[in-house]
């Protein structure tokens, strides 16, 4: 068995057989559709079955970045095997988040964490509610468009829910069973995303950012910007090459 100190890894199997197995005495057979977390500091192994194959698509985290969830129980060394369906849906989940990390590097990666900590969570809680039908996820990727567009004046969430024949709370229930957040949560985070690709493309200070993204003002923008990448603004700024600021 081997071991990896500094890391989480997060693999989640397109096609083939695997098997895992670790130190816990835990055993499983891996099949397309599984997703695996290798904890730091855990004796492990996993790899194809003898005279088979596997194709899976992994991802490497410093420890930090997860230990809070080990540590707080959202992640569990004695389950380290999930399942996610249906597949197509999440392949795309991850497939997007691998080409949009690869596409702004070298920019500090700070929100592809805070990205991928969102999947992976929604992940884990649509786990457990049991898989979600296609329908619901098409509806929900329809409402996340929505919510995600680029508007001086985004449309009040009680109106999205009204052209969709829905009151606000059946609206936002059903979101928040799908997606794991609520929309308004998903609309905050889309936001400060655009926030962070400003500073990185153009030259407006943090004051125009805020007005351009319907913040009441600079604090109000700031304050929300480091709750939910986890630095201000201007410490954001920091990690950004010279050339990108």
């Amino acid at each position: 068995m081997r071991q990896q100190k500094e890391y989480y890894t997060i693999v989640y199997l397109l096609d083939g057989q695997a098997s895992y197995r670790d130190a816990n005495g835990f055993s499983s057979p891996l099949r397309p559709g599984d997703l695996m977390i290798v904890f730091p500091d855990f004796a492990h192994n996993y790899n194809a079955l003898p005279g088979g194959h596997w194709k899976p698509m992994w991802f490497t985290f410093d420890r930090s970045v997860f230990a809070p969830w080990t540590q707080n129980g959202l992640l569990d060394p004695a389950t380290p095997v999930h399942h996610l369906e249906p597949m197509d849906y999440w392949y795309k989940r991850f497939r997007d988040f691998f080409d949009s990390f690869n596409s702004r590097r070298p920019a500090f990666p700070m929100l592809s964490v805070v990205q991928f900590q969102e999947i992976l969570l929604q992940a884990l809680h649509s786990e457990e509610r049991g898989a979600v039908s296609p329908h619901d996820l098409a509806w929900a990727e329809h409402v996340c468009s929505i919510l995600a567009q680029e508007t001086a004046s985004p449309q009040p969430l009680s109106q999205i829910a009204q052209t969709m024949d829905l009151s606000y709370d059946t609206f936002r229930r059903r979101f928040a069973r799908i997606v794991g957040i609520s929309p308004q949560q998903y609309r905050n985070r889309s936001l400060i995303e655009r926030a962070c690709r400003l500073m990185r493309e153009t030259n407006l200070n943090n004051k125009e950012i805020a007005y351009r993204l319907g913040f009441y003002d600079e604090f109000h923008f700031s304050h929300r910007f480091k709750r939910i990448v986890g630095r201000s603004p201007s410490d954001y700024r920091k990690t950004l090459p010279m050339n990108m600021v």
